[in-house]
Parts: structure tokens; sequence; C-alpha cells
């Protein structure tokens, strides 16, 4: 595995990855409507930290969203440009979102239809920064999971700034492995800005909204850009330490799925909180400890996929498969749908969705049943098709822009020219002015 082949522009094992996270989240909402997660056994313990899929998919976006800007970092290129990046995002993720957000509020919440306010702070993503919201807990009924695509905005948002930081700081040595260890270190100095936000967050009193901003959540979405880090400077570097790390961790992907198995088993003990409602959300070192843990568990299942993309162990095949990555690019669409479907299950079943036999199992299976072929309309009919035409509108812009730009320099250059010859002519006059002088 010393031959460490380039790292695509797309990886189906990573889409694997994060279709695995999308279940995940899936298995803990169904399990909390069935009642799955009040018992006190190891199952629904299990059970109830299935929001790590939410760090993972952190992780993921961190690794894949900073990689063009981990790649200038050793190429001496600029970043991504900000501006058509934000397009790109925007096109890719908030239409879909804003008719989610739409369905959820006139189907489970028209009491609140008609007010503006809501729809604003909603279809605007700036829910989370509302302190005294109608709603209990992250969001109104139906789709209160929908506070982490805004959380993830804003990592959006402030990513170019970070991008512009770490480059700024990187860019100052000359060597891959010095710009390497600057930018790391960089992205290091993030946790203790993370434990400081951490700190005001439960003291002098918990306030659970500042638990949805983008500092609580911030050392994750720096492990993935970590990853690109290393990923870059392997790439950089074919002969260095980053690429015989990348191989060695590659080759290791059994020992490090089994220390994050180890470490997810770890966060479900009450190391990470008392076992109930709020599952230590509301406690200051169970917080911190929920984070380190869930951190170092999605590092350790995305690492050997990210760092050696042409892993051929039968794990990394397996989540490389068609179906995985088919479930990996609809992934979004399982994302946004599921609690709204899930909802519309429950209410169609009634009292009975807690009387059935195994009725997490039957309310799971109809779940997926409804979710899967949905997020895949979604993608084929609404995702794919506004990003794509997305994608052709800000490549027609910068098209534009550029030839403005082209137009611009030939009329400055061609006023160059024109003051040039000018300034030829009045030498020449003011020469035969002088001859007729003398």
């Amino acid at each position: 595995m010393s031959s460490r082949p380039a790292s695509p522009a797309h990886q189906d094992s990573l889409d694997g990855i994060r279709a695995a996270a999308a279940l995940t989240v899936v298995v803990l909402h169904v399990a909390g409507e069935t009642g799955e997660t009040s018992g006190m056994s190891a199952i629904p313990r299990f059970i109830g930290h299935g929001d790590i899929g939410v760090a993972i998919f952190f992780v993921l976006s961190g690794l894949l969203l900073y990689r063009p800007w981990a790649t200038a970092l050793f190429s001496g290129k600029a970043g991504p440009e900000t501006v058509p990046y934000l397009w790109r995002r925007f096109w890719r993720v908030v239409p879909a979102f804003w008719l989610a957000v739409a369905i959820g509020l006139l189907a489970f919440n028209p009491e609140h239809a008609d007010e503006w306010r809501t729809w604003a702070q909603l279809l605007g993503m700036v829910s989370i920064y509302d302190f005294s919201p109608w709603w209990p807990g992250t969001g109104p009924t139906g789709i209160y999971h929908l506070w982490t695509i805004s959380l993830e905005m804003s990592f959006y948002l402030v990513l170019p700034l970070l991008g512009a930081a770490l480059a700024a700081v990187a860019g100052r040595a000359t060597a891959p492995a010095a710009r390497a260890r600057r930018a790391l270190l960089g992205l290091a100095a993030l946790y203790p800005l993370h434990l400081v936000y951490q700190y005001f967050t439960y003291f002098p009193e918990w306030r659970p909204t500042l638990s949805m901003w983008l500092p609580r959540s911030l050392p994750w979405f720096a492990l993935g850009m970590a990853l690109s880090v290393v990923a870059a400077w392997a790439a950089a570097e074919p002969s260095g330490p980053a690429r015989r790390f990348s191989a060695g961790v590659g080759a290791a992907l059994p020992e490090c799925w089994t220390a994050a198995g180890l470490l997810y088993l770890i966060s479900c003990t009450e190391l990470t909180g008392p076992f109930g409602l709020n599952f230590g959300y509301d406690m200051f070192w169970p917080s911190i400890f929920r984070v380190v843990l869930y951190g170092a568990v999605s590092v350790l299942l995305v690492a050997p996929l990210a760092l050696h993309p042409g892993n051929r162990h039968r794990l990394a095949v397996f989540f490389g498969s068609r179906p995985m990555a088919w479930l990996g690019r609809v992934s979004y669409g399982i994302y946004l749908w599921h609690a709204i479907l899930l909802l519309v299950l429950v209410r169609l079943l009634g009292p009975r969705v807690h009387t059935l036999p195994f009725a997490f199992g039957v309310l799971l299976a109809l779940t997926l049943l409804v979710t899967l072929p949905a997020a895949g309309l979604s993608h084929r009919f609404l995702e794919e098709p506004v990003r794509r035409l997305g994608t052709r509108w800000t490549v027609r812009r910068r098209r534009d822009e550029q030839a403005d730009r082209g137009a611009a320099q030939q009329l400055r250059h061609g006023a160059g020219e024109a003051r040039a010859e000018s300034a030829r002519k009045e030498t020449v006059h003011s020469g035969g002015a002088a001859r007729e002088g003398e």
C-alpha cells in the first residue's frame, strides 16, 4: 500500500461512510419515537448515542470542503474563489432545505404558518440563534433535525476565512513539511477556543441554544480539515513521512475501525452523561467528553479511506460498492426527509405504534421503505437539477466576468499604446522644433 494514488476528486467509499452516518441518525429518531431510548439496558444506550452520525457528517464536510485549500497550501496557488464556492454550496443545500421547511411548517405546525418571523428564521437558517423560540427543543415538529443544516451553513461561511488564515500562517514556510506542521498547529489552536466557548455555554448557567452554534462542533470540522492537510502533504511529498503515515493508516483499517467501535462503546457510558432526557448535554464535562470521543470515532472511521483512496480492504470495497455509494449520494435527502416521513407514519399508525410487536424494527423498516425512494426522487428531480442549474449560472457568470476583465485590460492596453504614441509624436515634434531653433 506504499504506492498510494493521488487523492481523487470523489471517493465512493466516503459516500458509503456518509450513508452510514445518515442511517445512524434515522435509527436514533425512530428509536426516540418508539421509546427504545428510554430503557436503562445497554441496547438503548447504544442506540441513544446515534447522534454520532452528526459528528461523522461534520468531519466529512471539513475533509471534503477544505481539500482545495489544503491542496493550494502545497502548490503555491491561490485557494478557491469565495463567491463561486458559496454559490455552489447554496445551490447544493438550500433549495431542498427550503422545501423541507415549507412542508414541515405547513403540515405539522399550521398554527405558526402565518408568522413571517418564523418563516424568515427557518428559511434564513438563523433559527438556531433565537434564545426563546416558540418551539421546544431544537426545532418545530417534524423539522427539529434541520438545525444541523443551519450549523453546517455557518461552517460554509466561515471556511474561506479559515482557509485564508491557515494559508497566511503556513505560507511563511517553504518546505512542505513545515507548511503542513504550521497548518496542523493552526487547526489544533481551534480546540482551546472551543473549550472556552463550552465553558461559557454552561457557566454561570446552561444555555442550550449555544450548543447549536458552530464553536461547539468546530473540533469535528477541524479534524476533517486536518485529514485534508495530511492527504495534500502526502501528495506533495511522495517519499515523505505523510505518505508513509497515510499508507500505514490505510493498511490498518481493521484496527482503526475496531478502535472506533471500542471508543463508541465508551461514549455510551456515563462518561458522556447520565442516561436520560438530555443524555448529558446539560452538563459541562460530559459534553466535553462527548465531543472528544465522537471526534476520535469519526476520524478513525474516515482516515483509512480518506488517506488511502485506493484502499482495497473488503470493508473499503463494501462501503464503496454501488448500493452504498448510491445511499451516500442521496444521504442529504435521507437526512432531510426521514423525520417528516417518520412523523407521517407515526400519525397514521396512531397509538398502535407503541403496541406493535417489535415496534422499533417495524417502524424502522417502514421509515426506510418510504424515505429511501423519497431521497432518490429528491436527489434526481430536485437537488441535482438545481445544482446543475446553479453550476451553469455560476460558470456563465464567471465567464462573463473574465470577458469583462479581458475587455478592460484591452482597453487599458490600448489606452497605454495611445499614450505612448502620443508621447512619441510629441517627442518627434519637440525634436523638430529644437532643430528649427538651432
